[in-house]
């Protein structure tokens, strides 16, 4: 089911599942493009223990079985923002925040009422950290109520932010190597020096 946003100051930075797919097909240029292709994530190197529990101050995060590899939308370029679903009903945003640090610094989260979240991060590195977070399941203040218990579904996200950014330093790129290019192109040619006896 896709997510539905509303244009407004608080929207979520991203659109609904077929306009995202459509949007992911234009950024990387392919018509053909598949949103659900498998992510390879064992050339992921973890920056954390990916294998072994995590403990946080109200929560535990454990890992998912072994073997368990779920489709994934393909990354975006330029994208600093990842989508979180499956989120207990009792999650709050700071234990969002405690689990997803270790992934890198994170620069905003968007909370939804809705048992989902987006999380943008500092670095585009840190997605690729968080993606690999999916499937943990996570168990809050050691409740056995459903509304304390889940298991995280993290994918990347097509965020409007991210893309703007993204194309703001594609053209700053362009625009330098062009400066760069007139630069050398209005350069005076060297000045021969030559010997009295060659003179």
């Amino acid at each position: 089911m896709g997510v539905r946003a509303k244009y407004s100051t608080n929207a979520l930075p991203y659109i609904n599942e077929g306009s995202l797919y459509a949007m992911a097909a234009f950024i990387h240029g392919n018509p053909n493009f598949s949103p659900y292709s498998v992510i390879n994530l064992d050339t992921i190197v973890p920056i954390f223990n990916n294998l072994e529990p995590i403990i946080i101050s109200h929560a535990v995060l454990t890992p998912p079985l072994p073997g368990r590899r779920r489709s994934r939308l393909t990354k975006p370029a330029g994208c600093r923002t990842v989508f979180v679903c499956n989120l207990p009903e009792k999650i709050t945003e700071e234990i969002i925040k405690e689990a997803f640090k270790i992934c890198g610094p994170i620069s905003v989260v968007r909370m939804s009422k809705k048992n989902f979240c987006s999380i943008m991060f500092v670095n585009t590195e840190s997605v690729d950290q968080a993606v690999l977070l999916s499937d943990f399941r996570i168990r809050i203040d050691e409740r056995e109520d459903p509304a304390y218990n889940g298991t995280f579904r993290v994918d990347y996200a097509v965020a409007r932010d991210d893309n703007h950014d993204y194309k703001c330093l594609l053209r700053t790129r362009v625009n330098e190597e062009r400066r760069r290019r007139l630069r050398e192109a209005l350069r005076s040619p060297p000045i021969p020096h030559f010997s009295l006896h060659v003179a």
